[in-house]
């Protein structure tokens, strides 16, 4: 079973790891049967847009490089990648050929996205189950008191 932070769009597999949520971490791609890191040369906000909307994140807030999450063990799959932000996936974007790179681990590419819809859809249903329970409550002590 893939990781709910992995999403299949035309082939391209992308995964955010080692990150504090699905919507944050390493940027990786699936390639030749094997996951690998992005190197964070020309690494921007317009790529990782496109990573965060991929997968369902919202957009991106940051798109930290210098191996923020951590050092991939992997191959280094892209290098140079040019999203220009209004793709509809990662695989649109100019990926210049698959394991061409002049990087290390060290320079590992991550996103940080706005948002976790499985986190904002339980703050949602959080305050939805506890809405109306303030005044209801407030009318029952308000009614309490009188009657004492």
């Amino acid at each position: 079973k893939k990781p709910p932070s992995t999403m299949w769009a035309q082939g391209a597999r992308v995964r955010l790891v080692n990150g504090p949520s699905r919507c944050a971490g390493r940027v990786e791609v699936f390639h030749n049967k094997q996951w690998g890191t992005v190197c964070d040369d020309g690494w921007d906000l317009s790529d990782a847009k496109v990573v965060c909307q991929h997968l369902g994140c919202g957009t991106a807030v940051s798109a930290p490089g210098k191996a923020h999450f951590g050092q991939g063990a992997d191959p280094i799959w892209l290098d140079d990648v040019e999203c220009t932000g209004t793709e509809a996936n990662f695989s649109h974007c100019n990926l210049n050929g698959w394991g061409l790179h002049n990087c290390n681990h060290e320079e590992d590419a991550g996103v940080v996205c706005s948002g976790d819809p499985k986190k904002n859809a339980q703050k949602s249903l959080a305050s939805f189950s506890c809405a109306g329970t303030e005044p209801a409550l407030a009318r029952f002590h308000s009614s309490t008191r009188r009657s004492v």
